[in-house]
């Protein structure tokens, strides 16, 4: 019999800030894996956020790219979602890595073309925390994974892949990955 996998998207995106630490932590009750994402800031910090600006979910407007982290760091990322949480920051990977790591398995989804040589900084956290066997890259993009396979073929890596799928005859955009743990 296989095992069913849950992964929470985001953290527990439902639950609280998508990618924020709070996120994290609920998901971390529910599921076996949490899946984030990671841009790269102007002066080269790995952070963790959905989108490729800070508009949507936090204070703040830019591109992570154009903003330094100093600024980045300072930006409250939780109240858009409610007030309870007013004063969540956005996180650095290697702050989630310490979080989730030691208990599961973090996915982390690298987006394609923006940020040239992100997989370096990326698989270089990952070396120095130790963590090849508690995280998966994942990513829309070959390219960016036959880089991390290049730098180090130890680190898991999902493909993944945009589809409309019809269920229950509703039509969905759905996202997936490696089919033998994600849906």
């Amino acid at each position: 019999m296989r095992k069913v996998t849950i992964t929470a998207h985001r953290g527990a995106a439902g639950l609280a800030p998508e990618n924020t630490i709070s996120a994290i932590r609920k998901g971390m009750r529910y599921a076996d894996r949490i899946e984030i994402d990671v841009h790269q800031s102007k002066d080269g910090k790995i952070v963790v956020m959905h989108d490729s600006s800070v508009d949507r979910t936090t204070n703040g407007k830019g591109k992570i790219r154009d903003l330094d982290w100093s600024y980045l760091s300072q930006l409250d990322a939780g109240s858009w979602f409610s007030p309870e949480y007013k004063g969540e920051r956005i996180s650095p990977l290697e702050e989630v890595i310490d979080l989730v790591c030691p208990k599961k398995v973090l996915l982390i989804e690298v987006k394609d073309g923006e940020y040239p040589g992100i997989e370096n900084k990326i698989a270089r956290i990952i070396e120095e925390k130790g963590v090849e066997d508690r995280v998966i890259i994942q990513s829309f993009s070959t390219k960016i994974l036959e880089t991390f396979h290049q730098l180090n073929p130890s680190i898991p890596l999902h493909k993944l892949f945009a589809k409309q799928i019809y269920l229950f005859g509703f039509r969905h955009n759905t996202h997936f990955g490696d089919p033998k743990h994600s849906f």
